[in-house]
């Protein structure tokens, strides 16, 4: 029932935003979806620890992409999200191409195989905005706050 993903997703938030050893979590396989991905992204503007999340063959969609695609403008120690099998179209999938080009330069892989309506073009889009070496961390207001943020973290 969603009252039971609202609590696990409320839990599992509270969890992650005083957490400061765990570094991957596999949430994979467990129907999770819109209510526990909400929780979660929020989560993740905070966490300076986690650096590998799997949330591949669950029921994410689009909306859940937008909410962890914004969680990435301010996350700085994610590095590998996987969303494999999942229910993600174009537009999900090009919410994180935005992100990753001007907002987050730690995510290096983005896994979005066997959904829906992922096109290569926005495969190819995701691929060079996460191997693009070039970014400088000062190179606007939002790399300054992003490299402030991390900072931050090395200090709790």
């Amino acid at each position: 029932p969603i009252e039971t993903c609202v609590v696990v997703g409320t839990k599992l938030s509270q969890s992650l935003m005083h957490n400061s050893y765990l570094k991957k979590l596999t949430l994979s396989n467990n129907n999770v979806g819109y209510e526990v991905i909400s929780e979660l992204s929020s989560a993740l503007r905070t966490n300076c620890t986690l650096a590998e999340l799997d949330l591949s063959f669950n029921n994410i969609d689009d909306r859940c992409g937008y909410s962890l695609s914004d969680s990435l403008v301010e996350n700085t120690s994610l590095t590998s999200l996987n969303l494999s099998d999942n229910k993600v179209t174009d537009m999900g999938a090009s919410s994180f191409v935005e992100v990753l080009e001007n907002h987050n330069d730690t995510l290096k892989t983005l896994r979005l195989e066997n959904n829906k309506n992922v096109s290569n073009g926005i495969m190819n889009q995701i691929d060079l905005a996460t191997r693009s070496d070039n970014k400088t961390v000062f190179s606007n207001a939002t790399s300054t706050s992003s490299y402030l943020a991390s900072l931050n973290c090395l200090w709790r």
